[in-house]
């Protein structure tokens, strides 16, 4: 049996990856930044997307360092 999807709110996503609730709703706007869902006029943001935002914004170096 699989664990439930967690549902962050734009606030708890926004601090989640370190940014503004404004920022968020900016890139959605935009149609940049982490997938979100909505479900009606609500929107939410699946924790294991934020996950992979941030790994996807991982910046590698070639001496094996990372920022």
């Amino acid at each position: 049996m699989s664990t439930p999807a967690r549902i962050l709110s734009t606030k708890l996503a926004a601090n989640y990856i370190g940014v503004s609730p404004s920022t968020l709703e900016h890139w959605r706007v935009e149609k940049t930044g982490p997938a979100f869902i909505r479900i009606g006029k609500k929107v939410g943001y699946l924790l294991h997307d934020l996950d992979a935002y941030l790994l996807a914004c991982k910046v590698a170096f070639a001496d094996g360092g990372v920022l």
